[in-house]
């Protein structure tokens, strides 16, 4: 029975019910894509919470700590790479500096990946997101959280 995001039936679903939830950041300026991403982080039992920039989201930081950050990277006022800077370079923000950064873009060209990397952020997810990326991305940055 299909049900879920990404092509995800109920039943692949169910087996997150009884791990861990985290709390993760999504920096997200486009309103439609932040519901789908805190709807799918939902679905696996984690908590979200939503920026809508790079401004609100180290306000954010500043107030809490988060497991893992979603983070778009064409944003007004604060771009994903001028956030992820501030992050990991200023001292602000060592609470949360090594907080694992994941990049969500739409470019896909060659060496956007490398840039993302070279920027600070840990890992790339091209858009549009699938919720088996998700997981995947959730297990690789929180071990054990999906054994």
């Amino acid at each position: 029975m299909a049900g879920g995001e990404g092509g995800e039936s109920t039943e692949d679903l169910t087996n997150f019910k009884n791990v861990p939830s985290l709390n993760i950041l999504v920096v997200e300026d486009d309103v439609s894509n932040a519901k789908m991403l805190a709807k799918m982080l939902k679905k696996l039992n984690h908590i979200p919470t939503i920026a809508n920039d790079g401004e609100e989201a180290l306000a954010k930081l500043g107030r809490n700590a988060f497991d893992l950050i979603f983070m778009d990277i064409q944003m007004p006022r604060m771009n994903g790479f001028e956030a992820t800077q501030t992050i990991r370079n200023d001292p602000n923000y060592i609470h949360v500096s090594g907080t694992p950064i994941i990049a969500l873009t739409a470019h896909v060209v060659s060496g956007y990946r490398e840039k993302c990397l070279e920027a600070g952020m840990d890992d790339y997810l091209p858009k549009p997101i699938q919720i088996k990326d998700i997981k995947e991305i959730i297990s690789t940055y929180s071990p054990g959280w999906n054994d």
